[in-house]
């Protein structure tokens, strides 16, 4: 029974993240929160020998500590561990998150991801 609760949780969330906000368009397992709209001119995408690297960014009317929330709670259900201030390591991946207000109100998430410098 074990064995079929890792896919059963991946399921609901993946199934809770569509119907919040759905995902970012390139990394497939990264939830977009409810309230916010990928800047589709901001992403960056691609392969090296190390892994991927991505960066994307997202606005919308929602404050800076809901989406720090949202992904602080999020994330480590689909496998991130959280490193410290707005920094989550899976696998051979560190995914940072950058928060800010915009001038014009709202706020923007911005996503970083990079291969882990291994020793």
């Amino acid at each position: 029974m074990k064995w079929l609760a890792a896919p059963a949780l991946l399921l609901i969330l993946s199934a809770q993240a569509l119907a919040e906000g759905g995902f970012l368009s390139g990394i497939s397992d990264l939830p977009l929160m409810q309230g916010l709209s990928e800047d589709a001119q901001a992403a960056l995408v691609f392969e090296t020998p190390e892994g991927r690297i991505a960066q994307f960014a997202a606005k919308g009317q929602v404050s800076q500590d809901d989406i720090r929330r949202f992904y602080g709670e999020t994330l480590p259900e689909l496998g991130w561990t959280p490193k410290g201030q707005g920094r989550f390591w899976r696998e051979k991946e560190e995914l940072r998150l950058i928060v800010k207000s915009l001038p014009a109100g709202g706020s923007e998430a911005r996503f970083e991801l990079t291969p882990i410098k291994s020793k």
